[in-house]
C-alpha cells in the first residue's frame, strides 16, 4: 500500500445515482475486512422516512441538512466503506473532507444504463422522469469527471466492481 493510502481507512464510493455504489459497497467491505454504511440508508433510519418522503416533506434543502449531519458523522469512522448519494460531494465542504480523509472511488456508467437501473427503483427523488434525470446527469457531468478513481460499471458485474476497487485501493493500478 502506498504511504498516502496507509492513513486512509475510509473508502468512499461516489458517483451518479444508480451507478452501483449501494450494490458494490456491501460486496467490497468484507473483502477488506471493513464495515459498510450507506449514507442515504442512514438518513432514512434516523429520519424514520424514505428519501422520497423526506424530499416531499422538507424538500431538497431539508434532505441536504440531514445529509450533512450524517456525512460528517461517518467521516469520523475508521475501517469502513461508505456509499454517498449522487449529490453529496457537490457540497464543497463534503468534497474537501472526503479528499482529505478517504480513498474516493467514483463509479460511473453510460447515461442510458443509469436511467435503466433507476427506472426499476421508484425511490429516487431526483430520477422521477427521464428528461429531468438526463439533465441532472449533464449538469453534474463535470463534477463526476473531476473525481478520482473512476470505474465504468456499465458492463461490469458488482463482484468485478468490488474486485477492481480492492485492486486500486491496494495500489496495484
Amino acid at each position: 500500500m502506498t504511504p498516502a493510502l496507509k492513513n486512509k481507512s475510509i473508502i468512499l464510493l461516489a458517483g451518479p445515482t444508480c451507478s452501483g455504489k449501494s450494490t458494490a459497497g456491501p460486496l467490497l467491505a468484507p473483502l477488506l475486512t471493513m464495515d459498510y454504511v450507506d449514507v442515504d440508508e442512514m438518513i432514512e433510519a434516523q429520519a424514520g422516512m424514505s428519501l422520497m418522503e423526506i424530499f416531499w416533506k422538507d424538500g431538497e434543502e431539508g434532505f441536504r441538512r440531514l445529509e450533512k449531519a450524517s456525512f460528517n458523522e461517518v467521516m469520523n469512522f475508521r475501517n469502513i466503506v461508505i456509499s454517498v448519494g449522487g449529490g453529496c460531494l457537490l457540497d464543497p465542504d463534503h468534497l474537501r473532507l472526503a479528499l482529505q480523509k478517504s480513498f474516493i472511488v467514483t463509479l460511473t456508467a453510460d447515461p442510458q444504463t443509469l436511467w435503466n437501473r433507476c427506472s426499476y427503483d421508484g425511490g429516487r427523488p431526483l430520477a422521477r422522469d427521464r428528461v429531468s434525470f438526463m439533465k441532472l446527469l449533464e449538469d453534474r457531468r463535470a463534477h463526476y469527471e473531476s473525481l478520482p478513481n473512476r470505474i465504468d460499471t456499465t458492463r461490469l458485474p458488482p463482484q468485478a466492481v468490488a474486485g477492481e476497487i480492492v485492486r486500486r485501493y491496494r495500489g496495484r493500478s
